[in-house]
Formats: C-alpha cells, structure tokens, sequence
C-alpha cells in the first residue's frame, strides 16, 4: 500500500484529499501462535477507537462524532468486514437498549477481497480446502512466509518464476522499471508468518466451511451477521485476478443491507491493484472520490 514514493497508494489517497491511517500488523513470533481472528479485529477496534476518540496524537483530541471510512486489502478486507458488521451488531443492540452508541465506520471499501468461498475455484483455493490444517498448525505452529511465497509461486510457475524475470532482462535500462521491480520483488518474498490459531480459523470458516456469508462465523460469542452492514459499499476488483475470484468478491453485495453498493475494476491481477500505472491514473482517484462522497 506504501511501496515506494511513486506507487503508492497511501500517497494517492492523500494527494486526493485524505487523512490516511495504515495498520501495520507487524511480524508475528513463535510467541504469537495462538494470536487468533479474535484478537486481529480487536487490532483494528483498538485502531478505529484511537482514531476516532484520540486523533492522530494522545494529546490530539477529536470532536465527538468523528467517523472513518475503512479500506480493507485481501484478508485484510475480511478483517475490515468483520469488524464493520460486529460494530453494527454492537451499535443496533445498545440503541435497542437505550444506551446509544454511533457507529465509528461511515463507508467501507474492499479490495480484492474472498467473501463467498463457494465462488472461489483458485488454485490457492482449492489447496487451502484441501490441507489438514489442523494437523500442519500443531505441527509446525504458524504457517512461515516461505511456504506461502512458495505456494503463490507455484500457482503458475512459468509466469512467477521465469516471464517475470524475462521481461526484467528486456527492460534492464528503464531505470523506474528496475526500481519497482526490486521493490515489489523484496515486499513478495519478505512475508511475516501467519500465526497458527489465525491461519486454522480463516482456512476452516472461510476456504472450507463458508461461514462468513451463512452469519455463522463467531467472534468473541457474537454471530457475525452481515444484514447488520447498512453502510456504503465499494467492491474493488482486478480483472486478471489468480487469487480472489470476482464472482467470490461481489458476492458481498448479496448478503449485507447496504443501500449503496458500487463497484470498480481495473485491470490486471491482484498486485496490480496497487502498483500498476493504471490502477495510480484511473482507479485510485476514483476510490478517493468515492470516500469523499460518503
């Protein structure tokens, strides 16, 4: 989302007008196996809530009232989607309740983001349907970057082990090609491990079970219960993609309440969505647009 200073897309959505807050999620260690689904959307309740209630800084206090819109990458977008539709569960029960509390999420936009694993027919897919999980998690306790690296790379071995390096041999004197090409090459072979008990969960509710989109996903003894998202919806999707299917990504708008639901496509796969010149010219212009609106 930051790669370097010309394809960037935090540096897009500011120069269109936003306020950007990142969420880094670090790189978990064996002490953080049994980091669960739980504990991520907590993560972002903790970011949404220092936002919101604290500003930027601790001595920065906002105005009441304040609220964000969420942009959500990949399983990222499941994690913004879960918390969005568990914060609107929160708000409609205290308002029953006459405790009142607003929601803090004004729009939420998903990129790229599996919600309807029935859709899903991947590669990726229908390997992560098939593995003992359990079994793997016990043994080796996360799943390590490397193998992930490994599994994205043999999806297609020709085009991410030979074309990709092929075409950097061609382009050897455009010193801007060679440049984002070394970027992106460290950020594809620099990801943190998945930690086991986070990794299990997403394989089982999601790839095998489909839980999310039936509301029987359960965090924290609550029902994930997306009829409770009534807020504006993008779904962003890439046209080339090998990992999320489009049919699995506009799915969403089948299950929550959203009045206003739009989406946007661009071309080329999953990574392009943040690095390629068009998706920088054309779409993410349109995504800040669109935030703006809401």
């Amino acid at each position: 989302m930051d790669l370097n200073a010309k394809r960037s897309v935090v540096r897009n959505l500011l120069s269109n007008g936003l306020d950007v807050y990142l969420l880094d999620l670090g790189y978990p260690t064996k002490e953080d196996d049994n980091l669960s689904l739980e504990d991520y959307v907590h993560y972002v309740k903790d970011s949404v809530q220092s936002i919101v209630r604290k500003g930027p800084q601790p001595d920065q206090e906002e105005e009441n009232g304040k609220k964000i819109s969420i942009l959500g990458y990949c399983w990222g977008g499941i994690l913004a989607l879960i918390y969005t539709a568990l914060e609107a569960t929160t708000t409609t029960t205290k308002t029953a309740n006459q405790n009142h509390e607003e929601n803090m999420v004004k729009s939420l936009a998903l990129l790229a983001t599996p919600i309807d694993f029935s859709k899903e027919d991947t590669i990726l897919a229908n390997w992560c349907r098939e593995i003992e999980v359990d079994k793997m998690m016990e043994e080796f306790g996360n799943m390590n970057g490397q193998i992930i690296d490994l599994a994205f790379a043999m999806r297609n071995p020709p085009r991410y082990t030979f074309d990709k390096y092929f075409k950097l041999f061609k382009k050897s004197d455009d010193k801007e090609f060679v440049s984002s090409f070394i970027n992106v090459e460290r950020w594809l072979y620099d990801t943190p491990p998945v930690p086991g008990n986070l990794y299990s969960q997403i394989i089982k509710n999601c790839y095998k079970d489909n839980l999310l989109i039936a509301n029987k996903m359960k965090i924290d003894d609550n029902y994930i219960d997306l009829r409770n998202v009534t807020i504006p919806l993008l779904m962003i999707d890439a046209e080339k993609d090998d990992i999320v299917t489009t049919d699995s990504a506009v799915a969403l708008s089948n299950y929550v309440s959203s009045k206003e639901k739009e989406f946007l496509t661009n071309s080329g796969g999953h990574v392009a969505l943040c690095i390629s010149d068009s998706a920088h010219e054309k779409l993410w212009p349109k995504v800040a647009k669109w935030i703006l609106s809401k």
